[in-house]
């Protein structure tokens, strides 16, 4: 069963966690370089949209915890650059 036909209240961090993950690493079939490079920036919005839906859903009613808000970009999304000594993502 995916996100899609899930009640909202049985989606867990995991099932968010992969679906940004198949967003973030996808590929082009096409093999367009261009549109592949831009699949980390949508994921990350993926994330913010998911965020807002997830704290509506909340005051509305229909979701008792937010899975989006145990994810921060950094763990959807590698960063281009190696991690700093002591920097945490």
């Amino acid at each position: 069963m995916g996100i899609p036909t899930m009640p909202v209240r049985d989606i867990k961090v995991a099932h968010v966690y992969d679906l940004l993950q198949s967003i973030a690493k996808r590929k082009t079939l096409a093999g367009d370089e261009r549109k592949a490079n831009g699949a980390p920036h949508v994921a990350i919005r993926l994330r913010q949209h998911l965020d807002a839906i997830f704290r509506r859903a909340i005051i509305s009613g229909r979701a008792d915890t937010n899975p989006v808000a145990a994810l921060k970009p950094s763990d959807v999304v590698t960063p281009p650059y190696p991690p700093q000594p002591g920097a945490e993502g």
